[in-house]
């Protein structure tokens, strides 16, 4: 039986207990919707409204919205974390693949 032991009404991140009897095996799991998430990334890029300040010359842009568990798995993948700049290719690179399209918050590519 699968029980339900935290919801993260923020992120949408659910975390899962289940206890599998005939193997004595207790498995911890997480869920995402993040249904909501990438409606919004579709919705961002189709506007073109992905600016986020203006300062002097400079405009920063919102590139992309990332789930909580894409993250991770980031992380898994590749040891580090997104934000680090060792793995600034790689973190583009998955962006630009096709399955990823919808993390990001603008039809252009990155060239980083």
């Amino acid at each position: 039986m699968k029980r339900l032991l935290d919801y993260d009404a923020l992120t949408g991140v659910s975390t899962w207990h289940e206890y599998d009897h005939a193997s004595k095996t207790r498995i911890i799991g997480m869920t995402q919707d993040v249904g909501p998430l990438l409606e919004a990334n579709k919705r961002t890029a189709i506007e073109g409204s992905n600016t986020m300040a203006e300062k002097g010359t400079m405009r920063m842009h919102l590139h992309a919205r990332i789930p909580v568990l894409w993250r991770e798995q980031f992380i898994k993948k590749y040891g580090k974390d997104i934000s680090d700049p060792s793995v600034r290719k790689e973190y583009f690179r998955e962006l630009e693949d096709p399955d990823h399209r919808y993390l990001k918050t603008t039809w252009k590519r990155h060239f980083g």
